[in-house]
């Protein structure tokens, strides 16, 4: 009878640590998928980080204006670069929380089912009884 009650506690206890791994892997999947949809990649204007920029400020004329249009050039391509990063990392942390789904969720059902039968087996057994 002891190690019954043992042996349900211990099924309880694992679906409700693998239901908790399911609706938290939900959940980040959600907030991944906002991320995805929705970026957060703040970045300044380009001409806030010029301005401070020593070489820029010694130039004058036509080298200022060639320096400033590089100077866009590679600031766009490195913002480009990462939003593609941002984008990748919301993707792999979408596969990630989907693992949690997938690998807790049949063990919960699995689980679940013991407890299931457990209890059928129960009330057979106190028909028998009677």
């Amino acid at each position: 009878m002891f190690s019954k009650n043992i042996r349900t506690i211990y099924l309880y206890l694992v679906c409700l640590i693998t239901l908790f791994l399911v609706v938290g892997g939900i959940i980040s999947a959600i907030y991944s998928t906002a991320n995805l949809i929705f970026p957060t990649t703040y970045y300044s204007n380009y001409y806030n980080e010029l301005k401070y920029d020593d070489k820029y400020l010694s130039l004058t004329g036509a080298e200022a204006l060639q320096y400033e249009q590089q100077f866009k050039e590679l600031y766009e391509k490195q913002h480009e670069q990462d939003i593609l990063r941002e984008k990748n990392r919301n993707i792999k942390d979408i596969v990630y929380s989907l693992a949690f789904v997938v690998v807790a969720l049949p063990i919960y059902a699995y689980n679940w089912k013991k407890i299931e039968q457990e209890k059928t087996l129960e009330k057979n057994a106190e028909s028998v009884g009677e």
